[in-house]
């Protein structure tokens, strides 16, 4: 449980928000045109870093949060397997912290999840939790 100034508290964890909903779909394209037409904004970022996985995206701001969908562009990838298992929809969930840091140690210490990947830059942290450890989040 947090603080009123939101710094951590006895637990270590420092309170969180959801910040972005990921979507998976096959037609990227499609779900570009449906979520444009339907919310009614646009697309503000589109990440070649996601090349890395296989993956093609294209991201849309909801107020201060985002959505963002990604498709898969090779075989084999985690996204295909959750596309051929489930069809279009959820992939994943991004959470924000005041303090990744100490919220990553909390989790590592508490052998809560397996870190599949990470950034520790001088102005943002991110990590990524292998999603069997996060119980399906």
């Amino acid at each position: 449980m947090a603080s009123q100034r939101g710094t951590p508290s006895s637990s270590n964890t420092a309170p969180t928000r959801l910040r972005q909903i990921a979507l998976v779909a096959k037609d990227l394209e499609k779900a570009k045109h449906e979520l444009t037409t339907v919310i009614g904004t646009e697309v503000i970022y589109v990440d070649p870093g996601v090349g890395q996985w296989g993956l093609e995206n294209f991201l849309v701001a909801i107020g201060g949060d985002v959505i963002e969908v990604v498709s898969p562009t090779k075989p084999g990838t985690t996204a295909g397997r959750q596309l051929e298992k489930r069809g279009d929809g959820g992939y994943m969930i991004i959470m924000q912290t005041e303090d990744a840091r100490a919220r990553r140690k909390y989790i590592e210490e508490k052998k809560l999840a397996k870190v599949i990947w990470t950034h520790d830059g001088k102005e943002s942290v991110a990590v990524q939790y292998h999603p069997r450890g996060i119980k399906g989040a």
